[in-house]
């Protein structure tokens, strides 16, 4: 560029100095070589600066797309959170995060880093949250959470390094759930305190604790409800289910510790974190162990109550969403046990729905696959207004001018109080309060008696004591076992 330039300077200083045309002209020429040099000088030095590659940074949004970055963009998505993950494991292991907040995930470590939600081989739980490719040591990869829950994650690389995070909403608080009775509060808290953040295993240390103490395994239901509630603020759904998982399956103490209110605790804290998760309870309770599925499908039925501000019919009309008769009525048990037992307190609805002094009146009038669970749980609603008038509740159930089967139900559900009431021990008292009922309607009763105390963990040779001490039932008693066991 300069050597034209200086040819053309040349040129036409020789023509006017030669010529000696127009002197004027030489003055014209020497300004315009003043102006335009500098100018000149400033565009070649920018041609000769290359400008340097600038690094590039993934940034992954809740619609998992993928985008390269140059920092001076990424400075204005910049990351509320940072994990990092390094040879150990992921720095921090819980954390808690608002909703439409970003957290990066660094890889530290000397291996290659996929970041996924769990359960491992499912990946249900948030599936957007979800790496695309392989991250290599040095590289962060970013998700933007939106959906409010507790999420367990893993490295899809290294399935053992494990961390969780809870997304909570800044506007709309979560309902803290109190299930258990003021009386049984600090011991609650002393199992509470057992369960360490980002260790799912410490859940049996609790359950060490309650099975070692023969009184409390037999009337706990109402802690467990609340050490599931923790359980899943600490590791989310998939991991607060352990006993789902390969390696705690046969657990028999999880299956029956304090009847299901574990299970039912977990899926109440589900239904107030990830409301909208109850649209489909097969995805839930679908993938649960058999032996726990039953318990699982039951705390459905809490949880539509909770979500449905203590309203049966819509309760049991989301409990039909299964696929399955069988799982849809053990729904509706759930939702029965909320109506008559459950306190109006936890979502401060301020009714409990129903008449106190007429609590046969809402099975009266349930749809006929609903009347079974409904009379069930009845004299669960006459015995909060008339605690312990169990010979009263049998005159409820039996002269009530019910049919025979409704009335049956009725008493079996009586039987299943009978665990409070002797705290687990000296079953063979129940007998007393049935005296001069039919063989059909004491058998009911029994039912309720022994599969709650099966339920609850109490073993069939003890169970064949209790028979034994029967005064009059005792075969009716055996029966009934054979057929629980």
């Amino acid at each position: 560029m300069f050597s034209a330039f200086g040819r053309g300077v040349g040129l036409v200083l020789h023509s006017v100095l030669i010529h000696n045309r127009r002197p004027f002209l030489l003055l014209l020429f020497i300004l315009f070589c003043l102006t335009v040099e500098p100018v000149l000088s400033m565009i070649h030095a920018m041609e000769r600066y290359q400008t340097p590659t600038l690094p590039v940074v993934e940034v992954v949004t809740t619609s998992n797309s993928e985008q390269r970055l140059t920092p001076a963009v990424v400075a204005d998505s910049r990351p509320d959170y940072e994990v990092v993950y390094t040879n150990t494991g992921f720095n921090p292991r819980q954390l808690t995060v608002l909703s439409g907040e970003t957290v990066s995930f660094r890889n530290a470590a000397s291996t290659s880093l996929v970041v996924i939600t769990g359960p491992h081989p499912e990946h249900t739980v948030n599936p957007d949250f979800r790496a695309a490719r392989e991250y290599l040591p040095g590289e962060t990869y970013q998700f933007t959470f939106t959906a409010t829950g507790t999420i367990a994650y893993h490295n899809e690389v290294k399935l053992s390094d494990q961390a969780y995070i809870a997304v909570i909403s800044a506007g709309e608080p979560i309902e803290d759930i109190d299930k258990t009775i003021s009386g049984q509060r600090a011991l609650r808290d002393k199992l509470l305190a057992m369960l360490e953040p980002g260790n799912p295993d410490s859940i049996f240390r609790a359950i060490d604790a309650i099975s070692a103490d023969p009184v409390l395994n037999r009337g706990c239901h109402d802690i467990a409800h609340d050490l599931g509630h923790h359980a899943y603020e600490l590791y989310g759904f998939s991991e607060a289910m352990t006993f789902s998982s390969a390696k705690h399956v046969d657990d028999a103490r999880v299956r029956s510790i304090c009847a299901g209110g574990y299970i039912h605790g977990v899926i109440e804290e589900l239904s107030v974190n990830e409301p909208t998760a109850l649209n489909n309870p097969d995805s839930i309770c679908g993938n649960v162990a058999r032996a726990d599925r039953d318990g699982c499908y039951h705390g459905l039925g809490h949880a539509f109550m909770f979500v449905n501000n203590r309203d049966a019919e819509a309760s049991t009309a989301g409990c039909r969403a299964a696929v399955s008769l069988y799982d849809e009525h053990r729904c509706f048990e759930g939702v029965r046990m909320e109506q008559f037992w459950g306190s109006p307190d936890h979502l401060d609805s301020g009714t409990l729905g129903w008449d106190t002094t007429n609590p046969l009146a809402p099975c009266k009038i349930a749809p006929p696959d609903e009347k079974p669970t409904c009379f069930l749980y009845s004299p669960f609603g006459y015995l909060r207004t008339h605690p312990k008038d169990y010979t009263g509740t049998v005159n409820l159930c039996a002269h009530s001018n019910l049919a025979t089967d409704d009335a049956a139900l009725c008493l079996k559900g009586l039987g299943i109080t009978m665990m409070s009431k002797f705290k687990g021990k000296n079953l063979e008292g129940s007998e007393m309060y049935v005296a001069g009922l039919s063989d059909p309607l004491k058998y009911a009763f029994y039912q309720g008696v022994l599969g709650y105390a099966n339920l609850s963990g109490v073993k069939e040779l003890e169970l064949q004591e209790t028979c034994s001490l029967f005064k009059t039932d005792g075969n009716l008693c055996l029966t009934v076992l054979q057929e629980v066991y």
